[in-house]
């Protein structure tokens, strides 16, 4: 249940009001508790109503679903279920309030219908427990005079219109509610069974549970009294012991005990008529239950729920309970969340919140005493600090070590739960490392937030789906983009607090420090509380906060009276008399000097004595202060006479000591063997053995207090004294050597085996850590570290990183190791040469390379399957690689994946490339989370996924578009075309908006305002302008008369068509550049210039105008900075409030800023790629390509970086960029120096050249032999063999024109290839059997002038078809010569081709309406007959009918042979027909084109199957139907790519993740039954997953072009080559 919400003060009238319409979050019915409150005095009369529910959410009006008539139809009233207070959190509870028969939902809680005497909505919210539920009410049709006699409604009538709303209802984002239910009907009803758990009380005000006898003379009087009265059967069943009563009595009895009820009874006769008497009597309103809570009230019957003030002793009684209730769920409100789990996870995800924050708030409210640390709450500076206000605050509170402050902070934080504010806090504890850091503090206050404001969840949210993580992002990238840019711009009505102790044990407190001094920037006011000793450097750092935020700040120590009531407390297990008593307490608390964890030292000392004689001795050798206490304390683990304990106690501290974050009792069990095995209560020995020093929470090992532990390693006298540098180098060799353990890989494998095996997740994880901090003048660790990257164990370790889901942890051992190899050559530096020592490091480095390689390129598959390092992951790496060289060919088993037929043998730093389509000019690039979108030169947004590289979808603006923009969900793209803009739906590609643009005005920016609900423009004509989406009568509407309409005169310069335009991050300035004008600011609200960018140089130094044209212009996310280029090519940035301005010569010709705004990019016309520091304009990498960049962009975590070339995006994520996501915080405190270090091994910047060979466009292989062949994109023809790779040659193009189609025939004898002009040419290949000698010659040269389709050698390879568009042509390979040819289309519908795999002298076009059987040798017609897929559609099974993988019969007689049709509605495309290697199917995959709105996409493939055996000729009628092989679905769902049938029937396929997959199928040739639709029981059993593909192989195009030989190897493009990829895939099962 989520963290209690309170809410202080009530200031804001908008707050419970029924016009308010605030929208409340949904909760689920298990996360929330709830309170009935059920009225039945309303009205005139009061009657009882069954009792009723509890809620977990509601819509501010929800109608009932049944149609009512209203007794008094009162606006004020409304019927069903409304909010009238909504928490700005998520609320705590519900309270539902239910008004009695007669009554309303409003007026019955209003004295005198006094709308400002509404007391749910006007009082509740402002006390201080309540105000952190939801109120409700319920209204419903009760009136007891009712125009309509056929509403004749019961009591249960009533509850289930109840439950029906509290069920269904739905909020404004049209989310269920599921607010709770009536209890009893709930009970017994299944529907709502779901819910009924959420109930927790039920408050019951004069509720007649055994009825009254005034029921029965009501409705007698009201039929004779009004006409139009009809009898009522809810008020029949209220006669006193009535059926319909006892029967509820009855059931709610047995629910009763599962919850709190309280019963509320008048004690005055109410007035009717010219009478007074009693309504109810106290026995009829009290059930008389067990726990049953009842009370009076001094009141009639109209009255128990209608008050005059707050001040009312009714109300005050009422209100206390509720406090009460309220309150007692303030625990588990605090441990409990009321999101879906989904969305924790994705918060935890997002922020890297690996616990819930209560942790550390538990370990210290452990140890608080009630009743201490009362007095902060009455000190004046803690008041002011609390008092409500309108601007941010920040309190100091500076204490001596171990007088408690984080005792106190505890109190804090609950001091602040109890008034009902916003409160986040942060532990930062000294023992762990992740908890030390400014960035864990961010985090962890941001995902609280997120815990109690429900918008800036959903802001956090969507930032998770955009595919941004927080987990390495350093501190104050996390307070632009998280707080400055979210939250701060966030109005709330409530204050946040905030309280962060121990910020001196901080690893960068003065950072932490100067990022908070911006919280005067939020919107909604930021009370931050700093818990921390004073230190010089701190208050220094306090004092600059001071300047931009109010500071206060107060010296504390343990209050004599927390600690008199502290040590009264103890002594009272203290032996002795009374006297005696107060005699050792008045002792200690003299001795004691402010010092709380000295006086827990000496109350446990006294306790542990058994004689007065004994207390007194130990009150006097207990020293007073700290120091001298450690120094007892340690004496007394020195003098323990056992060796053994002695040993074990100095191995304790050590670890507890030196620790990378906190132990548990486990861990630290096996980290201690094998010098200490089999303790048999190591929890009790620690007790026993460290003296007091260390101490067990929870099953955790830690520290008693920092200063502890600063005593023992800063003080080396002493016996137990622990040297940090070799307690670390003792920790690293520890864990290191446990990961050594030969037995851990098969350990790995056996998941039962896991749990004995605590100690692996800290030696996997935090070797590294204590490495660095060991000795760095010892060779030891060097040896050790290149003796477990040598071996087998440092997959192992690999494989543990992925078990535990750390792999990115690869990274930063990656950056440690390359840390480590440079301070040990630098202190080496001198010496004279080690062989061993340079090999050693040598070795090192080269690991310290690999591991970011293998994160980057094979990341998900090792997420996916950890195991994969051992035999599949390091075959594919480069072989100049060190796991390659090491672990590439170790595996010699017939399933050992082999790999051929690649150059390349170095590691690159690009991930992908991927194609916008062949003669397409790519013209920009915007980046989201989840895509990004390549604008191209015919209109087309081509879509790609940001995670697999695929296409998603092109979207066709249908003419010229200028810009393109996604908004900040990335759930919606707007392109600016000629003449109109369009908004598209992603990832639907579904059209949403369309709007004519004015008349010739090019767009040159484009940007969704911050809410997503309007668009801007800037465009060339100098006007911008503004289209809300949501308006019905969409126009662009100009911003502002006068922006960018009026530049001031400058000598020389010329204001012409701007150039460039850029919109701020927040939209309240743009930037204009131009070619002859100075770049210029203006303010989009104000309508005028602010700021024009001059430009002084040396030579210009007395010209006051001096300036230079701009060609690009962005803005810095957060810093207000303009990033531009100068038309000379030097990038500059400049603030143009402040006028600071820097330059870097760099020629470049893009420009693009990273999201966080910490590096640049540019790229200029030699194809020239520099990534810069933004700080310090550093250059950091650089990337040489072989051809000019149109386009540059940053994915939103900065990870990689796209540039367009031409028709290609190419995707990068150098190790640089990787190593800088990465970057923790933890131990710098210039976290921008380090920004510009950290992203090479030596802090300079990287260069790296790489030259794209061209790609391959087309590719063959000899189905029955070893030969392949493939084309590129220049023109190139090669010839090679599976054991050789490329052999020969076969032909280059001279006009350089793109290979579009490669085939051979069956034995590999023959090659055929097309032009991209049309070109055909034959070549005949000799000595096929012995690579060496092979040749080529030319045997046959066609030109085709309508373009070529397809290619088909004879299976005899005497004859040779070329299909173009319109007109196929048949060859004779033996005389070179036409000697046939006819039409290839038949209403425009496209065939593909393939041998007749059942008949040699036939060949088959298949489409998706029919396949025809063509016969090679023309003089002789194949027989005619009508055959079908799946038979006659009318004769199928009902289970059969319609299913995806059945063809409906459709036939068709054709002149030139048999025909086979397919559902005429289903207008698929052939997308590929081929013969499998088995030779016994033919595989075919439709797919179906769909156009809407110009979104252009495919629908997920079609697979279908055909038995080669069932297109014979022989033992088959005419009228025999043809059945496609049964895919399961569950199979078919998986298949990305198919590749073919191997023999034995097993499918081939690339899954989704890209896994080399296989199955095996289950043929029907001859007969079908609907049984055979059903997938087998054990279908995943049957898939095999072989291997998979690493991620910079993940090229559409490449992947399209695989294929599979006969014998199981994988040939796959790649880079301008063929990889011959061996696995044992042909190999029988």
């Amino acid at each position: 249940m989520d963290a209690l919400r309170k809410f202080r003060g009530f200031s804001r009238a908008k707050h419970g009001r029924p016009e308010d319409h605030r929208s409340p979050s949904p909760l689920s019915p298990k996360e929330q508790s709830d309170i009935l409150f059920s009225d039945e005095s309303s009205g005139q009369y009061g009657f009882e109503k069954r009792p009723s529910s509890s809620f977990s959410s509601a819509h501010t009006a929800i109608p009932s679903h049944i149609s009512r008539s209203r007794s008094r139809d009162e606006p004020g009233d409304p019927l069903g279920l409304s909010v009238v207070y909504e928490p700005e959190t998520d609320p705590t509870v519900d309270i539902i309030f239910i008004h009695g028969l007669g009554g309303t939902s409003r007026s019955s809680w209003s004295k005198n219908k006094d709308s400002e005497l509404f007391w749910p909505s006007r009082w509740l919210p402002s006390e201080p427990t309540i105000s952190s539920a939801r109120v409700m009410s319920f209204g419903y049709n009760a009136g007891i005079v009712a125009p309509d006699p056929s509403k004749i409604l019961n009591i249960t009538d009533f509850a289930k219109d109840l439950l029906f709303g509290m069920k269904y209802a739905k909020n404004e984002h049209l989310e269920e509610l599921n607010i709770g239910k009536a209890y009893i009907h709930g009970q017994n009803d299944e529907e709502y069974k779901d819910i009924v758990k959420s109930v927790s009380a039920i408050l019951f005000l004069a509720t007649p549970h055994r009825g009254t006898n005034l029921a029965k003379h009501l409705n007698q009087i009201l039929i004779v009294s009004l006409p139009s009265h009809s009898s009522k059967l809810y008020l029949s069943e209220l006669r006193k012991n009535s059926p319909a009563l006892e029967e509820s009595n009855d059931q709610f009895r047995n629910i009763a005990p599962k919850l709190q009820i309280f019963s509320f009874y008048e004690t005055l006769e109410t007035s009717i008529g010219f009478t007074k008497l009693m309504v109810l009597q106290k026995e009829t309103s009290i059930l008389g239950y067990p726990g049953e809570v009842s009370t009076s009230m001094v009141a009639d019957h109209h009255d128990v729920c209608k008050y005059t003030s707050r001040q009312d002793s009714n109300y005050i009684s009422v209100r206390n309970v509720l406090k009460t209730l309220v309150g007692r769920f303030h625990d588990a409100s605090n441990t409990s969340s009321s999101r879906s789990p989904e969305e924790v996870k994705k918060l935890q995800a997002l922020l890297a919140v690996h616990g819930p924050p209560e942790d550390d708030l538990n370990f210290f409210k452990g140890r608080r005493m009630p009743g201490t640390c009362q007095w902060i709450q009455s000190d004046p500076a803690f008041g002011k600090w609390l008092a409500p206000a309108l601007s941010s605050q920040v309190l100091w509170l500076q204490g001596l070590p171990a007088s408690g402050k984080s005792i106190i902070s505890t109190s804090v934080v609950e001091h602040l739960r109890e008034v009902g504010v916003f409160c986040q806090f942060f532990f930062i504890r000294f023992g762990d490392q992740t908890k030390r850091s400014p960035s864990a503090v961010l985090r962890s206050l941001a995902y609280q937030i997120a815990e109690q404001v429900p918008a800036f969840r959903r802001k956090l949210l969507a930032m998770y789906d955009e595919g941004l993580r927080f987990e390495r992002t350093d501190a104050r990238t996390i307070w632009s983009k998280v707080f400055v840019s979210l939250l701060f711009k966030m109005e709330l009505n409530r204050p946040f607090y905030w309280v962060v102790d121990a910020l001196d044990e901080s690893d960068s407190p003065r950072n932490l420090l100067d990022i908070m001094s911006e919280i005067s920037l939020s919107g909604t006011p930021i009370r931050l509380l700093v818990v921390s000793r004073f230190t010089e450097h701190l208050s220094l750092a306090f004092n600059r906060l001071s300047n931009s935020t109010p500071l206060k700040h107060k010296s504390i120590e343990a209050q004599r009276e927390d600690i008199h009531m502290f040590v009264h407390q103890e002594m009272k297990y203290l032996r002795g008399s009374e006297a005696f008593k107060e005699k050792v307490e008045k002792e200690i608390l003299e001795k004691a000097s402010g010092n709380f964890l000295w006086v827990t030292f000496a109350v446990t000392e006294v306790l542990q004595c058994y004689t007065e004689d004994d207390i007194e001795r130990a009150l006097n050798d207990i020293p007073s202060g700290m120091e001298p206490l450690y120094q007892r304390m340690e004496n007394a683990v020195a003098r323990n006479p056992r060796e053994n304990d002695r040993a074990l106690a100095k191995r304790v501290l050590t670890w507890v000591a030196c620790c990378r974050r906190v132990m548990t009792v486990a861990e630290l069990s096996q980290a201690l063997e094998p010098e200490f095995p089999a303790v048999l209560d190591l929890e009790r020995a620690i007790k026993d053995v460290c003296g007091g020093f260390v101490v067990v929470s929870n099953k955790n090992v830690a520290m008693i207090h920092q200063t502890a532990r600063d005593y023992l390693v800063k003080t080396p006298s002493l016996q137990l004294y622990i040297s940090a540098p070799k307690a670390h180098y003792h920790l690293f060799q520890k864990s290191l050597s446990f990961l050594l353990d030969p037995t851990l890989k098969a350990k790995l494998g056996q998941i039962a085996a896991l749990p004995a095996q605590p100690f692996l997740r800290y030696a996997a994880t935090s070797w590294l850590y204590h490495l660095n901090l060991s000795r760095p003048t010892s060779n030891d660790s060097l040896s050790l570290l290149a003796k477990f990257f040598r071996g087998p164990c440092v997959l192992t370790w690999i494989h543990s990183l992925g078990y535990f889901d750390q792999q990115k942890e690869l990274v930063q051992f990656s950056k440690g190791l390359y840390s480590f190899v440079s301070r040990k050559r630098k202190l080496h530096a001198d010496d004279i040469p080690d062989k061993e020592r340079i090999e050693d490091l040598e070795v090192v480095e080269l690991w310290a390379m690999d591991l970011v390689k293998l994160f980057a390129k094979f990341g998900p598959g090792l997420m996916q399957e950890p195991s994969s390092i051992y035999k599949l992951i390091p075959p594919f790496c480069p072989k100049n690689s060190i796991i390659f060289k090491q672990h590439g060919r170790k595996d010699m088993s017939p399933s050992a994946i082999t790999m051929k037929g690649l150059a390349n043998i170095e590691w690159d730093d690009c991930l992908a490339q991927v194609s916008v389509g062949s003669g397409l000019q790519a013209l920009k690039l915007i980046c989201t989370g989840r895509y990004f979108c390549v604008l191209v030169s015919i209109g087309v947004i081509v879509v790609f996924d940001a995670v697999s590289l695929k296409e998603t979808m092109r979207i066709s603006h249908e003419e010229y578009v200028f810009a393109i923009a996604v908004n900040g969900k990335g759930d919606s793209l707007v392109s600016y075309g000629y003449h109109t803009t369009k908004v598209w739906s992603l990832p639907s590609g579904r059209l949403e908006s369309l709007v004519t643009n004015p008349q010739d005005c090019n767009a040159l920016t484009l940007s969704f305002t911050e809410n997503d609900g309007a668009i801007l423009v800037g465009s060339e004509d100098k006007t911008i302008r503004r289209l809300e989406i949501g308006n019905p009568a969409l126009s662009w509407q100009q911003v502002h008369p006068n922006l960018v309409k009026e530049e001031s005169p400058i000598p020389g310069a010329n204001a012409n068509s701007p150039v460039c335009m850029a919109f701020s991050p927040d939209l309240a300035y743009i930037a204009v550049a131009y070619r002859g004008y100075p770049l210029s600011i203006w303010s989009l609200s104000e309508g005028r210039s602010i700021a024009k960018c001059r430009r002084i140089s040396e030579k210009r130094k007395n010209v006051v105008d001096a300036w230079t044209g701009v060609d690009r212009v962005t803005w810095h996310p957060y810093n207000g900075e303009v990033l531009g280029l100068y038309s000379d090519g030097c990038v500059f940035r400049w603030h143009p409030l402040e006028e600071d301005k820097q330059e870097v010569r760099a020629r470049a010709s893009e420009l693009e800023c990273s999201s966080d705004g910490v590096l640049f990019i540019t790229s200029d016309v030699d194809g020239i790629i520099k990534i810069w520091n933004y700080q310090h304009f550093a250059l950091v990498y650089q990337l040489t390509c072989d051809n000019g960049i149109t386009g540059l962009s940053f994915s939103p975590d900065s990870r990689r970086f796209y540039d367009l070339n031409g028709s290609t995006c190419n995707v990068w994520e150098p190790n640089v960029l990787i190593r800088l996501a990465e970057t923790d915080d933890q131990a710098s405190t210039k976290e921008s120096e380090a920004a510009s270090t950290i992203l090479s091994p030596t802090g300079a910047s990287s260069e790296v050249g790489i030259e794209f060979p061209d790609p391959i466009t087309a590719s063959a292989m000899a189905p029955c032999g070893s030969i392949y062949c493939y084309g590129n994109d220049e023109g190139l023809v090669e010839l090679c063999h599976t054991s050789r790779g490329p052999v020969t040659e076969v032909f280059r193009s001279p006009r350089f024109l793109m290979i579009d189609l490669l085939t051979c025939n069956e034995d590999g004898s023959f090659l055929a290839f097309s032009e991209l002009g049309g070109q055909v040419k034959v070549y005949q290949v000799f000595s096929i059997d012995v690579p060496s000698k092979m040749k080529c010659a030319l045997t046959l040269e066609v030109k085709i002038m309508d373009g070529v389709e397809q290619l088909l050698f004879s299976s005899d390879a005497k004859h040779f078809l070329i299909a173009g568009k319109t007109v196929a042509q048949i060859w004779s390979l033996e005389t070179a010569s036409q000697i046939w040819s006819f039409p290839f289309t038949d209403d425009n519908v496209a065939r593909r081709l393939i041998n007749n795999p059942a008949n040699a002298s036939q060949f088959l076009a298949i489409s998706a309406d029919d396949l025809e059987i063509y016969s090679w040798d023309l003089l002789r017609r194949p027989m005619r007959r009508t055959i079908s897929f799946s038979g006659a559609s009318e004769t199928l099974p009902d289970d059969m009918n319609g299913d995806d993988n059945l063809i409906k019969k459709q036939s068709r007689s054709s002149s030139t042979g048999l025909v086979i049709r397919v559902d005429p509605d289903q207008r698929e495309s052939v997308k590929t027909a081929t013969t499998t290697q088995d030779g016994e199917h033919i595989l075919v995959t439709l797919e179906t084109p769909r156009a809407q709105h110009g979104s252009l996409s495919s629908q997920p493939r079609q697979l279908f199957v055909i038995p080669v055996a069932s297109l014979s000729d022989e033992g088959y009628q005419a009228a025999d139907p043809i059945y496609t092989i049964f895919i399961p679905g569950e199979i078919e769902s998986q298949i990305q790519i198919p590749l073919g049938i191997l023999p034995q029937g097993r499918l081939v396929f690339l899954d989704h993740e890209y896994w080399m997959s296989t199955y095996p199928l289950k043929a029907k040739h001859q007969s079908f039954s609907s049984t055979d639709l059903k997938e087998p029981p054990n279908v995943s059993a049957a898939l095999q997953k072989h291997f998979f593909m690493p991620r910079d192989w993940v090229s559409v195009d490449c992947l399209a072009l695989c294929q599979v030989m006969r014998d199981g190897t994988f040939l796959c493009p790649h880079r301008g080559e063929i990889a011959i990829i061996g696995s044992g895939l042909g190999r029988a099962w």
